[in-house]
């Protein structure tokens, strides 16, 4: 599963409970409109190429306190196609040694990061004794986008209409080139690869912001529910959702918002509102999240930082089945 980065994840969870300012839609906008991108370039490789081995996404990277990030890394033998992925909108032209977009020269050149991202990646292969062809693949996902080159260029540009039989002729080069064990290759990049990045603040920092308290509907982003037993009802769209799951998201959302401290009880009840429950929220830490240090040591349970789809990944099944609890018509509500 491609996981959106910290950064789309907080601004997501805080666009449920405040208003964003001017910066931060315009960078919500902009991360929504990228993971789309990469996530449909994602299924078409899944589709024409099908070779999961050869195949690594959303990469952190560092050598020698040099950072890249990769979209996407296909190896096939001793060759790396080094693919960055762009949802860009609107008519590109490159001549000149420039970008364009319309008739105005863009000021960063599209080329730029997947040069440096290249010159890195070499690095860190040959430090590893590893001698690898880097091939620079830039990919315009935008069905409409209008791109242009007017001029020779050593990368490789493809529109989205293009990507199904550039991957079906790398699928043919696999039987050609003399495999490289992916143990090497992917070693190498084990060894480089960063934590996911998480700034030094989180919402503690800002000043005169407030958050909507309570549980937030998935489905109208409304906060007003009618508990009951075993699942909540929204008041205002009348879905239905375990209480359980409810609870666990809840708590995952705290602490993406909240990514810097330990989730402690006492300010997760103030975050779920009026709807939330101590025993139930006891419960629930105790059940789903791990303890930091031994019982008793006011230390909270530790934070991840995740959305909860990333944080119980391997869990999904479980609290998708929790669901039939809303099936469970009770007159009680607690």
């Amino acid at each position: 599963m491609r996981k959106q980065t910290f950064e789309h994840q907080y601004l997501q969870v805080l666009a449920e409970r405040t208003q964003l300012n001017a910066n931060e839609k315009h960078n919500l906008q902009r991360l929504v409109q990228g993971y789309l991108g990469e996530c449909d370039l994602d299924k078409i490789v899944d589709t024409f190429f099908n070779q999961p081995e050869l195949v690594l996404d959303d990469l952190n990277l560092a050598y020698n306190k040099e950072v890249i990030q990769v979209d996407k890394l296909i190896v096939i033998g001793n060759i790396a196609y080094l693919i960055d992925v762009k949802n860009y909108r609107g008519s590109y032209t490159y001549q000149n040694n420039s970008w364009y977009r319309g008739e105005r020269i863009l000021i960063n050149n599209i080329f730029r990061q997947i040069d440096r991202a290249s010159d890195i990646l070499q690095k860190i292969f040959s430090a590893k004794g590893l001698h690898m062809e880097i091939r620079r693949v830039l990919i315009f996902m935008d069905p409409a986008v209008k791109v242009e080159i007017k001029q020779p260029i050593v990368q490789t540009v493809l529109r989205v209409e293009e990507i199904a039989a550039w991957l079906m002729k790398l699928k043919e080069e696999v039987q050609l080139y003399p495999k490289l064990s992916p143990d090497l290759w992917r070693d190498a990049i084990t060894d480089a690869l960063l934590p996911p990045y998480c700034p030094l603040n989180d919402f503690s920092s800002q000043v005169g912001r407030t958050l909507q308290l309570g549980i937030c509907c998935p489905k109208c982003k409304k906060f007003t529910w009618t508990s009951h037993r075993y699942y909540l009802h929204c008041d205002h769209c009348g879905f239905c959702q375990s209480k359980e799951l409810a609870y666990v998201k809840t708590i995952c959302d705290y602490g993406v918002l909240f990514s810097n401290s330990n989730l402690e009880r006492k300010e997760l009840k103030k975050f779920l509102g009026e709807v939330g429950n101590e025993y139930y929220l006891r419960y629930q830490l105790k059940k789903h999240f791990e303890l930091v240090g031994p019982n008793g040591s006011q230390k909270g349970y530790r934070n991840l930082g995740s959305k909860f789809e990333y944080w119980f990944e391997n869990e999904q099944e479980y609290f998708k089945a929790l669901q039939k609890r809303c099936n469970w018509k009770t007159n009680d509500k607690k």
